[in-house]
């Protein structure tokens, strides 16, 4: 964690993939209580939309990040799978049938981008002695996530079914999530045009 603290843009960049990585959670810590709560849906259906879920995701993190990233540059892969993942976490905070709900699978498979340019823009800002350093900091920072997402967003969606059921918006896992990944959106975009703007002025 200390050499993400050595460098601003560094920092940065770790806080949005911190945020990337906390909002990915949200899905497997609250899925099957969501839907079950709001659509009914039982084992089977469950099962065959988490294989879904399952092919998309292997084929973008298999045959399209790459691709992507060559064609888009890292940057702008990563504003595609962060808008991409807010995006569908939005629509799954929102919609009110699960047939909706589906339509996220594929913006969320596009989400697939985001942690790969990330990671690959955090690892052009530290030395190639340092590389083991960072991954080491990746690690830990989404060790972090995984231990705070399964409290945040199950006790998030315990208060909106429950306590605050009145409200009548049990998708506020997901809500949340958007606006983490809109904040890493934000200071990932902003932090990578910095550079960029130094880089024109050379």
């Amino acid at each position: 964690m200390r050499m993400l603290r050595s460098d601003p843009e560094l920092f940065a960049l770790g806080c949005a993939g911190f945020c990337a990585m906390l909002a990915h959670d949200s899905l497997p810590t609250t899925f099957v209580l969501y839907t079950n709560y709001r659509y009914g849906w039982g084992q089977k259906m469950v099962g065959l939309v988490l294989a879904l879920v399952g092919v998309a995701s292997i084929v973008v993190q298999g045959g399209l990040v790459g691709r992507l990233v060559r064609s888009f540059g890292e940057r702008k892969a990563m504003a595609v799978g962060l808008f991409s993942g807010a995006a569908a976490m939005f629509l799954y905070g929102l919609a009110t049938t699960g047939a909706v709900f589906m339509i996220g699978i594929v913006m969320t498979a596009l989400y697939g981008l985001a942690t790969p340019s990330l990671q690959s823009l955090m690892t052009r800002r530290v030395a190639p002695n340092e590389q083991g350093l960072l991954q080491g900091a990746i690690g830990s920072m989404n060790g972090v996530a995984n231990m705070i997402a399964p409290v945040l967003f199950t006790g998030v969606f315990a208060a909106a079914s429950g306590r605050y059921r009145d409200l009548q918006l049990p998708g506020a896992p997901f809500l949340l999530a958007a606006t983490f990944l809109i904040a890493a959106l934000v200071v990932g975009w902003r932090v990578t045009a910095l550079r960029h703007e130094r880089s024109a002025a050379l």
